[in-house]
């Protein structure tokens, strides 16, 4: 006799069937589309929360233009920002002819580990340490369509500005279209690591929600097999392997973990497939075989495969010792910022292959202070999380892949970094003084997003800014009715592009309401 995971979860596999199986009904879910081979299977969202400046550090400027949007050398609490054109480091990798990676450089060149006197700072390195360049892309000018908060958001999620979802959020699109070819191997199609700012499925079936677990002790309670965490319930989900035949009698049955209610469900099902109207058999065969696959899945221990997934393999990074594997010191150890906590979650969530998306609302810092003399703590922060999430990255590099021999988990996966929106630019006459610069920090909905891993083309940046103005710059974007034009990106053509890249056809495998296009240069 073997046990499932838990009554709730039971609960939620049987209200997936039901919304499944409506749209199965009117035809609402096609089939996975063939991805390339390079395509990734994963999806790994990270949100950072405020509004963030990306440009301090992933570059896009021209040297003429770096003088006057990046202010002189600084530092903050000891942590030196801020780069001259001299000190802009461009990544390894074919660009494509695009303009390839070029990272503000902070770190000394000979050593980057050097932090004597705290006139270097190692943070940043991480991207070229891991060459991360020739897998990543950056893409500048994102218009989110609001200044506000919550409604720019909701635009970073779904493609369409707005205090509530009139698409589904991407990690909802995404989680759906790989249940249909991981169903068996994934019980959790979508995880969020905390609950704040969850992004929405909009009327997505059940397995497509994000499922909230910020920690093994949630993982425990709501799939844990152990009888005494749920003493009230102990033998109501046992579970003896049973022979189920095929819905429609045909092929040899399979063997599937069944408690008593899946086995009356299913039984009840099949039943009906003779009394009832022949356009009604499609449905049923949808409940059936949808049904087989949830109880199949709920079978596995998922809580014993997160425990026993190691979070990290590697020593740490050599340039970063001083700081501890995600974490960065500023100075005489006045802030720091430590990620520990959310990168060990999310690769111990990753590496278990118990889901396909994860996305993750990063607590550790919020950047909405509208005070221009915090600009330069902002700087330094934000540039030592994206160090912290290069080294995560380098981690994932180092781990082999769970369902592709010869890859790795970061092949694997499509990595996002994103915020809600920009802030507003710094500028002034050069980088000689600090005088007459203008450090404003309200909001500008012309944003960055970065993205890193499987399946895109590497060591570029599409698009650019207007920095006197609140425009993106054009860039080259194939329309849903085939032209292909330049335009400045929407974030409604971020989350088109970011969808094709799993191999998602627009107006098939989803559609975002007001028009949409495909990024050029960013999918294979």
């Amino acid at each position: 006799m073997t046990r499932s995971i838990s009554r709730r979860a039971l609960l939620a596999g049987s209200l997936g069937v039901a919304q499944l199986a409506l749209l199965e009904k009117f035809g609402l879910v096609s089939k996975a589309f063939a991805a390339g081979e390079n395509a990734p299977i994963k999806l790994l969202v990270l949100y950072i929360p405020g509004g963030v400046r990306f440009y301090p550090f992933f570059v896009p400027f021209t040297e003429a233009d770096v003088v006057k949007y990046i202010p002189p050398r600084a530092d903050a609490e000891q942590e030196p920002i801020f780069s001259t054109p001299s000190e802009i480091v461009t990544l390894d990798g074919d660009s494509g002819g695009f303009q390839p990676i070029r990272v503000a450089r902070n770190w000394n060149p000979m050593n980057p580990a050097d932090r004597t006197g705290y006139r270097y700072s190692p943070a940043g390195y991480g991207w070229v340490h891991y060459g991360l360049g020739a897998s990543s892309a950056i893409l500048h000018g994102v218009d989110m369509g609001s200044f506000a908060h919550n409604s720019s958001f909701v635009s970073a999620m779904c493609g369409i500005a707005g205090e509530a979802y009139r698409a589904p959020a991407l990690v909802s699109l995404v989680a759906n279209h790989l249940h249909q070819r991981f169903a068996s191997t994934r019980p959790i199609p979508c995880v969020a690591i905390n609950s704040t700012s969850v992004p929405e499925a909009n009327n997505l079936p059940a397995q497509a929600t994000p499922v909230v677990i910020p920690t093994t002790d949630v993982l425990s309670q709501l799939f844990s097999s152990d009888g005494a965490r749920l003493a009230r319930w102990r033998d109501s989900d046992r579970r003896a392997e049973q022979m189920v035949p095929n819905f429609n009698g045909m092929g040899a049955a399979t063997t599937v973990g069944l408690t008593n209610v899946d086995a009356l469900v299913l039984e009840r099902t099949r039943g009906y497939r003779s009394s009832t109207h022949n356009g009604a058999n499609p449905v049923l065969e949808g409940i059936y075989n949808s049904y087989v696959g949830v109880s199949r899945t709920l079978a596995r221990d998922v809580v014993s495969a997160v425990q026993n997934a190691m979070p990290n393999t590697q020593m740490p990074a050599p340039y970063a010792t001083a700081y501890g594997r995600y974490a960065v010191q500023f100075g005489l150890a006045n802030t720091r910022v430590d990620m520990t906590a959310s990168c060990e979650w999310i690769l111990k969530l990753l590496k278990s292959n118990i889901t396909s998306v994860v996305y993750a609302h990063l607590p550790e810092r919020y950047y909405d202070f509208h005070n221009g003399g915090t600009v330069a703590l902002q700087t330094a922060a934000s540039r030592a999380q994206l160090d912290i999430i290069a080294r995560m990255l380098g981690e994932m590099k180092a781990t082999p892949s769970p369902d592709r021999p010869g890859k790795t988990l970061y092949d694997d996966t499509l990595v996002i970094v994103q915020s809600e929106f920009n802030r507003t630019f710094m500028k002034g006459p050069n980088q000689m003084s600090a005088d007459n610069w203008q450090f404003g920090d309200d909001h500008n909905p012309i944003a960055s997003v970065v993205l890193s891993g499987g399946g895109i083309l590497g060591n570029r940046q599409i698009g650019n800014f207007e920095a006197d103005g609140t425009r993106g710059a054009p860039v080259s974007i194939h329309e849903e009715d085939g032209r292909t034009v330049m335009r400045a990106p929407k974030s409604a053509d971020f989350i088109a592009t970011a969808a094709s890249v799993f191999g998602m056809r627009p107006g098939q495998d989803f559609f975002i309401p007001g028009g949409y296009g495909i990024i050029n240069g960013i999918c294979p």
